[in-house]
């Protein structure tokens, strides 16, 4: 019988200690941010109710990008609509999951309306994720051509006040019309009610008012052939890039020098047109997730199948990466207090900015009223007929 040597459990003990040691300098392979992402399901937030051209580019975007994503791995497009685009904002900030399977689509305002609504912008703009740009939103002002305005110029002369539609006061195509309004001179008159560019473009097209501001994408897709047949003309753009199609337009930051004391206010009111229709996630996502969601982005927004459908849909795509992004919206954070004061004085009620309300559908009071004896079908009244009068809705 073979009895142990007095020392076999310290030999043993050591060689576990370095079997022990061995293993921990065996490398250890990390989840990949692709294999985190599989079969998992991403949601999407929306600033904006369905249908409109949020949703347009969301849906458009997710449809390709699953291509670019995991096997298994789903997008889910959620509506977190309010405040002027702060709600969805607000949520991504502080409510969201800082996982990555979170981002969504803020309003192009993102930073200005910190400026203008501070107390219901519970967030800081520049501390978001950026994941990229899908399009950016310049404005194009726009006027009727029996107006006599060919040129900002023109609209700077004389004294009469020109009808220009709008929205809300102090919301952005307002924040585009005073802006150049203080700066250049022009005497547009505010006109507010209508319920979005659409209406708005309508309502000058029927002689409601005489100019306003239009989307790009919109005027070139389907108005142009009013600029082509001397209806309307086209002003000038407002944005900090050249508009493909508008090349030759006048650009009114081109217009204003450097050293003029509000350039600043139009830079600022700009860069909300910069920041366009972006993908934000919450912040500090963790930076492998953030780099694998921006290189999926960018895969996705130079796909051949998404370009061509873009173009058959004429749904222009003006791409900027995650840190192109982070750089735009940093810059239009560190607006200095003068210019945020001037959009918070453009938020606030006065007496001095007080204009009728036009009405672009029929007023809740009198929606189910019958038409006037002089209309004989009710199917003739275009919805933006109630911005002239009720009367002669069926002209």
């Amino acid at each position: 019988m073979t009895h142990p040597r007095p020392f076999d459990t310290g030999r043993r003990a050591l060689l576990a200690l370095g079997v022990a040691s061995l293993a921990l300098h065996v490398p250890v392979h990390a989840q990949s941010a692709a294999d985190f992402y599989k079969g998992k399901t991403i949601r999407v937030a929306s600033s904006t109710g369905a249908g409109g051209t949020m949703d347009l580019y969301l849906l458009l975007t997710m449809k390709h990008m699953e291509k670019h994503l995991p096997e298994g791995t789903k997008l889910v497009l959620e509506h977190r609509t309010g405040g002027g685009g702060a709600v969805m904002a607000n949520y991504m900030y502080s409510a969201a999951p800082k996982d990555g399977l979170h981002f969504g689509m803020p309003v192009p305002a993102l930073v200005t309306s910190t400026f203008s609504n501070p107390d219901g912008t519970r967030y800081d703009p520049a501390r978001f994720t950026m994941l990229g740009r899908l399009v950016d939103l310049p404005r194009v002002f726009v006027a009727r051509a029996d107006s006599g305005i060919k040129t900002l110029q023109d609209a700077a002369k004389g004294d009469k006040e020109i009808p220009h539609g709008i929205m809300t006061v102090g919301t952005s195509l307002d924040q585009y019309m005073t802006a150049v309004n203080e700066v250049l001179g022009t005497k547009f008159k505010r006109v507010a009610g209508y319920t979005g560019g659409g209406p708005t473009f309508l309502a000058m097209e029927q002689g409601e008012v005489q100019s306003t501001t239009a989307e790009p994408a919109n005027l070139l897709s389907d108005k142009w052939h009013l600029v082509q047949n001397g209806t309307i003309n086209v002003l000038a753009t407002l944005g900090t890039e050249k508009v493909a199609g508008l090349e030759s337009a006048p650009s009114v930051l081109d217009m204003i020098p450097a050293s003029h004391p509000k350039r600043g206010i139009v830079e600022a009111v700009a860069a909300s047109g910069a920041i366009g229709l972006a993908l934000i996630a919450p912040p500090d996502v963790p930076a492998d997730r953030v780099a694998y969601l921006r290189e999926v982005l960018k895969k996705t927004m130079h796909d051949p199948a998404l370009l061509a459908e873009a173009k058959e849909r004429k749904i222009p795509i003006n791409f900027a990466d995650g840190e192109r992004l982070t750089q735009i919206v940093a810059a239009a954070a560190k607006a200095p207090e003068p210019i945020r004061q001037w959009f918070r004085d453009l938020a606030k009620p006065h007496p001095t900015r007080a204009t009728p309300i036009r009405w672009t559908s029929p007023p809740p009071w009198l929606r189910w009223a019958p038409p006037p004896a002089r209309c004989s079908a009710r199917s003739r009244c275009s919805t933006s007929a109630w911005a002239s009068a009720w009367a002669p809705c069926c002209r």
